[in-house]
């Protein structure tokens, strides 16, 4: 009969809310309520991270930032691309890291993520 088509549809979406049309109502979301602020948050931490590295880098424009693939930690913010091969980079000036000279007699074993180390 009478109730095929779009008719149907309708039907099921105003008994699924009750009977009532879906508005998009603001109200009931709390909209007039003052969000906290977020204690993390700093609205000018962004400005003065880029100025601590314009300052490290004395003025040279950097290609890259390298950052550790395990914890994100940066290593390098002064990176030049290779000329020829576009993919690759090569850190002017690291930070953050330190060699590791034991077990270099057994030739070196490399990182093991997988280690528990």
């Amino acid at each position: 009969g009478a109730s095929g088509g779009r008719g149907a549809r309708g039907g099921a979406a105003a008994a699924a809310t009750g009977g009532e049309e879906d508005d998009d109502d603001t109200s009931s979301t709390g909209s007039d309520q003052q969000q906290e602020p977020d204690p993390f948050y700093d609205e000018a931490a962004d400005d003065a991270d880029e100025a601590w590295a314009n300052r490290q880098r004395g003025g040279r424009v950097s290609d890259a930032v390298l950052s550790c693939p395990g914890c994100f930690t940066t290593l390098c913010i002064d990176c030049q691309r290779h000329e020829k091969f576009h993919q690759q980079y090569r850190a002017m000036f690291v930070m953050n890291c330190q060699v590791e000279e034991e077990g270099e007699e057994d030739g070196g074993a490399g990182f093991n993520p997988a280690s528990p180390e």
